[in-house]
């Protein structure tokens, strides 16, 4: 079984970014507007809220991919990205050595 999603890229950018790279997003996303929440990982330097960075860890195609480093590349500069193949993924390391955690949500008792 062959797959179009052969790279796995993670993100992070800063909470004050995030709609206009949900934006961007639906545009890359072969979903569309379902995409409009991909920056939905909350993220700060302790891992307690209020979150200061959003993040992503998604599949991509050769499509994305190459709009991500080309196309939209000007409008996505301020980003801060990891690519591999699709099988790996180094998003622990990738935000540790961004000085970030993820916001774990509160449980909700009852």
């Amino acid at each position: 079984m062959t797959t179009d999603y052969i790279y796995r890229i993670n993100i992070i950018i800063t909470l004050a970014d995030s709609d206009d790279f949900n934006r961007i997003w639906t545009l890359l996303g072969p979903e569309g507007n379902s995409e409009i929440d991909t920056f939905g990982v909350d993220l700060s330097s302790n891992g307690i809220a209020p979150a200061t960075h959003k993040g992503i860890s998604t599949a991509a195609t050769e499509f994305m991919h190459s709009h991500i480093i080309g196309s939209f590349a000007q409008e996505l500069a301020s980003m801060i990205m990891s690519v591999q193949e699709y099988a790996l993924n180094d998003w622990d390391s990738f935000l540790t050595s961004n000085n970030l955690k993820v916001i774990q949500p509160e449980a909700i008792d009852g």
